[in-house]
């Protein structure tokens, strides 16, 4: 028995070994670890969003090393992430895309700039999501799809996911050159993006309010 007993520690630590080496690293969806994502593999993203049905989400489309997005980050961040950081009714998706060549690492740009836990980061290696938004909101200039990036959106509290291509927004904002002067596309204004946070966070007050009577 005694000789059995060496070789049964051995086998189960091999066993407990082999099971932690195969199972996978969570990715966590910080800004030091953002989950990857594409047109092809949102699954991560849209089911994310789809359980936070009832909640006003925020869905910010940014590259890393793009100084007009971090600085619309910042602002976001002064105007709507840090006065609601207290409201989980308030979910944020940052969608990470390389347009200007960013790698991954540098979503930690945006680190200092957010505070808010209830805010997940995407990132997206192939610059897929942004075509993929931009269909959905009509971004385009005669037949040509303008990218979206530096976009910032806005959804309430019933909009849902449903097939592979995301919601229209109820609202967006951008910082796009290629977007000026088009009313249907007003440019980023963090106080006017507050006012359709607000709104939709008041209806979804009033919504739970009612449902309490």
């Amino acid at each position: 028995m005694r000789f059995y007993r060496p070789l049964i520690a051995m086998c189960i630590g091999l066993l407990i070994a082999g099971v932690a080496a195969a199972a996978p690293t969570p990715q966590t969806g910080t800004c030091t670890e953002p989950v990857t994502i594409s047109a092809k593999d949102s699954v991560a993203l849209r089911d994310a969003f789809n359980r936070a049905r009832g909640s006003v989400r925020l869905v910010f489309l940014v590259d890393p090393i793009c100084s007009g997005c971090l600085r619309g980050l910042k602002d976001l961040d002064t105007a709507v992430l840090t006065p609601f950081a207290g409201n989980s009714k308030l979910q944020t998706y940052v969608i990470h895309t390389p347009v200007l060549g960013a790698q991954e690492k540098d979503s930690a740009n945006t680190c200092s700039l957010i505070h808010n836990e209830h805010v997940t980061h995407y990132w997206d290696p192939g610059q897929e999501l942004g075509t993929t938004f931009a269909q959905a909101l009509g971004m385009k200039d005669g037949d040509r799809t303008i990218y979206a990036w530096d976009v910032w959106l806005v959804y309430g509290p019933q909009a849902e996911w449903t097939g592979e291509a995301p919601p229209k927004a109820d609202f967006m904002m951008h910082q796009l050159k290629d977007l000026m002067g088009r009313a249907e596309f007003p440019f980023l204004r963090a106080s006017t993006f507050r006012e359709e946070v607000e709104k939709r966070l008041d209806v979804h007050k009033a919504t739970d309010a009612a449902s309490a009577r």
